[in-house]
């Protein structure tokens, strides 16, 4: 590793964490490339100290591209056997300015999805409180032509 490199910080952090939640906004149809670039960095250095922990990918677009960038996000996660924590649908909101993605009912209901099941995940992990499967709110679709 390098020595000024924001990879040696967050491998500290690689070590302390219990799970991942990586998550992006999503330019042309990929996420962040800066991301992107230090996920497989770090990974190839210290992914020993990721594998095995629960982890989750979230995405933000405008319009489209999300499931493209999720997956993109989502391999790396895969090739380091990180057990990946799921949704009701793919963990993707959609808005263009700041906080908009609060708007999408749908998305923010599959964003709290995905965080209960993390929690569940993380908490059978570690054997505490007997682990019983999360309940699912009432499905709340969202349409965007009006």
């Amino acid at each position: 590793m390098f020595n000024d490199d924001v990879c040696n910080q967050i491998a500290e952090k690689y070590r302390e964490a219990d799970g991942f939640v990586f998550g992006s906004p999503v330019y042309y149809g990929q996420p962040n490339g800066a991301l992107l670039s230090v996920m497989q960095r770090s990974f190839f250095a210290c992914g020993e100290d990721v594998q095995n922990k629960p982890s989750a990918v979230v995405t933000i677009c405008r319009r489209g591209g999300a499931t493209a960038a999720f997956e993109a996000l989502q391999m790396p996660l895969q090739m380091m056997n990180m057990p990946i924590a799921t949704s009701q649908y793919w963990n993707i909101a959609y808005g263009r300015e700041a906080g908009q993605a609060t708007q999408d009912t749908e998305g923010m209901q599959t964003m709290r999805t995905l965080a209960r099941n993390l929690a569940w995940m993380l908490r059978g992990l570690r054997g505490t409180n007997a682990p019983t499967v999360p309940t699912p709110e009432e499905w709340q679709p969202m349409h965007f032509i009006r």
